[in-house]
């Protein structure tokens, strides 16, 4: 395993369960090293998680100033990204129940409430069941304004104010 990639799972370790990390291997990162992790995390979907960690290593320990701020403005955008999905979600689910239709949230959104900081967990879209009434909550989605799409199988896209379900 790489370096980069024991640091990333060192990382995840301390970020999820509260474990140690040796603060030594952060400081040891070179420049390259450190934009490779910024990457990997990033292609992994964990970029926030590992930063809550990267941000509080001490300051000598920490990535160059350009790096950690590329991290932190990303970290803000997940955030930013997470409170729209969770107030857009909220929202169809209530236009849902109030049209006498139960929703169940599955994975994404519902399992980062699992998480020690729930926006901190990269959800790319919303995923749903409606409990044995596909078709009426896809005629209702539209009529609330959302774009469905149906060619997909078991399963619709529904786009509602930005949020994909």
């Amino acid at each position: 395993m790489s370096k980069i990639a024991e640091i990333l799972f060192a990382s995840l370790r301390s970020a999820l369960f509260g474990a140690r990390v040796d603060v030594e291997a952060y400081a040891a990162l070179s420049a390259e090293e450190w934009q490779r992790l910024f990457r990997m995390s990033a292609k992994q979907g964990v970029l926030a998680i590992v930063y809550d960690v990267v941000s509080q290593l001490p300051k000598e320990c920490q990535p160059p100033r350009q790096i950690n701020l590329q991290w932190a403005l990303s970290v803000e955008a997940i955030e930013n990204r997470h409170e729209l999905q969770r107030k857009t979600s909220a929202i169809l689910a209530e236009l849902w129940f109030e049209s006498g239709l139960q929703t169940i949230v599955m994975k994404g959104l519902a399992a980062g409430t699992y998480y020690p900081k729930p926006q901190h967990r990269e959800c790319g879209d919303l995923d749903c069941f409606l409990c044995g009434d596909y078709e009426r909550g896809n005629q209702l989605a539209e009529a609330f304004g959302a774009k469905v799409e149906r060619d997909f199988y078991k399963h619709s896209h529904i786009e509602y104010r930005q949020l994909l379900v």
